[in-house]
């Protein structure tokens, strides 16, 4: 009973994720865009994460 339960939630989150992902053109986008001050900082956060991998 509870490995079904763990299971259906492990499930649903996955689903979740797959579903409401954001895509890397969009941030890139996003952060190219002059208006958004704050997502400057996002930006240097990403490329560092992009570039370990």
């Amino acid at each position: 009973m509870i490995m079904s339960i763990w299971h259906y939630v492990h499930k649903e989150i996955y689903m979740f994720e797959l579903n409401n992902k954001v895509s890397l053109d969009y941030l890139t986008e996003l952060t190219n865009n002059p208006n958004c001050k704050k997502i400057k900082e996002m930006k240097k956060i990403l490329l560092k994460s992009y570039t370990l991998q």
